[in-house]
């Protein structure tokens, strides 16, 4: 929770078996009808999640689209929901959909979905893919709620085999996991992938970008290139290279490892770039 998302940040995180070439949007029905079987899990986290409105959308998104400043994806289901009508929920039973809360799931309609909410296509081999989720509503149930999410679901998040099986067959995939975590805990979960990919020494930057920190920001690790955040963006100073090797003088300063620094460079304001962040050229 923060100033800027007066809610509960969550992601039903999809592990896939197998990449996709393409994955589907759900209709507003089957968004409906996903929604209500997160809510339910949910309930059985937190029974208090019942009394928060429950956001969603029917679309699957790669964690560098979750992961950009902001939280963007969570922030535009905040914002179309604000807009959209609203009516209450309805139980089913003895199992509890949602108490006081509402349920908002945005779905595909005339081939689109609506707002900012539609996944870039560049990013959809990726084997992991998260649907975002938004509990807001009353400040303390709500920071009752995080509280609890942030202790329980990393451990014991496993989405219900209804929930699961929903997820395989209306977006057509070959799933290994179905879970869910909190928006920290995809950071962080990314923040350790990256560092087992040796550029977690980006994480900094990606993090002053997720949680608006202005303050200027210096990455100096070599042999890697240098890279500085003044608070908004990016900048990587493009040496030739005579300039190289009068920085570089403790390393291999062959040409063909300055041509090695130069693509390195690039590989890294790409992943950066990835995260929203903004690259002055």
């Amino acid at each position: 929770m923060s100033a800027d998302h007066p809610g509960v940040l969550l992601c039903m995180a999809v592990e896939l078996k197998s990449p996709q070439d393409t994955i589907p949007a759900l209709t507003p029905e089957e968004a409906g009808e996903l929604a209500l079987l997160v809510a339910q899990d949910l309930h059985k986290f937190d029974e208090e999640s019942a009394e928060l409105e429950l956001l969603t959308v029917g679309a699957l998104y790669d964690p560098v689209e979750i992961l950009r400043p902001m939280w963007p994806v969570h922030l535009e289901l905040q914002n179309l929901a604000a807009r959209a009508p609203r009516k209450p929920s309805v139980a089913k039973g003895d199992e509890v959909l949602a108490g006081e809360g509402r349920i908002i799931a945005f779905g595909q309609g005339e081939g689109s979905l609506p707002g900012a909410l539609t996944p870039d296509p560049a990013f959809v081999s990726g084997p992991l893919k998260l649907m975002p989720l938004v509990l807001q509503g009353d400040p303390a149930v709500a920071i009752r709620c995080a509280d609890t999410f942030e202790r329980k679901l990393l451990e014991t998040g496993m989405a219900s085999a209804a929930t699961a099986l929903f997820v395989q067959t209306k977006f057509g995939l070959n799933v290994e996991h179905v879970r869910y975590m909190t928006a920290f805990d995809l950071a962080a979960m990314m923040q350790m992938q990256y560092s087992h990919a040796g550029v977690g020494f980006l994480w900094p930057i990606i993090e002053a970008g997720l949680m608006g920190r202005l303050e200027p920001l210096e990455i100096d690790n070599p042999p890697e290139p240098v890279l500085l955040w003044d608070g908004r963006n990016i900048r990587s100073p493009l040496l030739a290279y005579s300039d190289w090797l009068a920085i570089g003088h403790k390393f291999n300063t062959s040409e063909q490892n300055y041509a090695h620094f130069q693509a390195r460079r690039q590989q890294l304001l790409d992943l950066l770039a990835s995260h929203g962040l903004t690259i002055e050229s």
